[in-house]
């Protein structure tokens, strides 16, 4: 399974956030909090987090959802999910939310309301036994990792329960170098290439993850809308390490080499295209 670090999740959570608080990829967000409250003025809103790791999406999320929240983060990832704790209390302290440890869980909150957030670790290969007794399922930056095979499964499984579901930051294969190179093409077309090596859950998506999610949510029956969440960066950590890890995929060096040196006179910009998919039972 791919191995992601909370050095690296943390490192682009500020671009995620702005790329998910465009107008339309936020209207996603905040239909998806309506669906899971369901017309409920009152008590816990039950979500889950798939693949959640140190917990962007629920900090992200839990300020869309009206009301009071209990949050599972399902992660195969036990270092993840001991930065998920660290995160949290980070973040309540933030915006001044008191934080109670309740043992299997932390609770963060004012008088207004409370975000229950539990850690299970779970290997997500494993659908079968992955619960879904919840108002609501999510998941950011993890359908181009996952195989066509695994998302009908965890498709059929959302129908069963009959909840909304949003996958936040899917990579769909846009990329806009500034400025741009004649092997822009060459190089990309090889990273998106290899993105479906198997990362653990069969052969990935990868950039035809959206259009595919799409297509089977609406065979089971759902209502789907979509709405881009793109990664705008300049010269910064990210965007060198996005530069460094398609290098270090292809071998681009000449390429990657002339990218270093435009980031270092910072003219070099990129556009990388994310989408959000919401899907709603019909």
């Amino acid at each position: 399974m791919n191995a992601f670090t909370a050095d690296w999740l943390r490192l682009r959570e500020a671009a995620d956030v702005a790329a998910r608080s465009s107008p339309d990829a936020k209207a996603l967000a905040r239909s998806f909090a309506a669906a899971a409250r369901g017309g409920r003025d009152r008590g816990l809103v039950k979500l889950v987090d798939l693949a959640g790791g140190a917990g962007a999406n629920v900090r992200f999320l839990a300020l869309q959802v009206p009301g009071s929240q209990a949050w599972t983060v399902a992660d195969a990832d036990a270092d993840l999910l001991a930065a998920l704790d660290a995160e949290s209390r980070a973040w309540a302290r933030r915006v001044s939310w008191q934080v109670r440890d309740r043992g299997d869980s932390l609770e963060l909150g004012s008088l207004q309301r409370v975000i229950r957030i539990a850690g299970r670790q779970h290997d997500l290969t494993d659908l079968e036994n992955l619960g879904l007794a919840c108002d609501g399922v999510t998941a950011s930056a993890l359908l181009d990792l996952v195989s066509a095979a695994w998302l009908d499964a965890l498709v059929a499984k959302v129908a069963a329960a009959g909840i909304p579901a949003l996958f936040a930051l899917t990579v769909d294969g846009r990329a806009d170098w500034t400025p741009a190179r004649e092997d822009d093409g060459a190089v990309m077309d090889a990273f998106w290439r290899d993105m479906a090596r198997d990362k653990g859950f069969g052969p990935a998506l990868g950039p035809s993850a959206v259009a595919y999610a799409e297509t089977a949510f609406r065979h089971a029956g759902y209502v789907v809308e979509t709405a881009s969440s793109d990664w705008h960066l300049s010269a910064g950590p990210l965007l060198t390490a996005v530069v460094d890890g398609i290098s270090s995929v292809v071998g681009a060096d000449a390429w990657a080499a002339a990218r270093r040196a435009q980031e270092g006179n910072e003219t070099l910009a990129l556009t990388l295209g994310h989408t959000d998919l919401l899907a709603l039972p019909g």
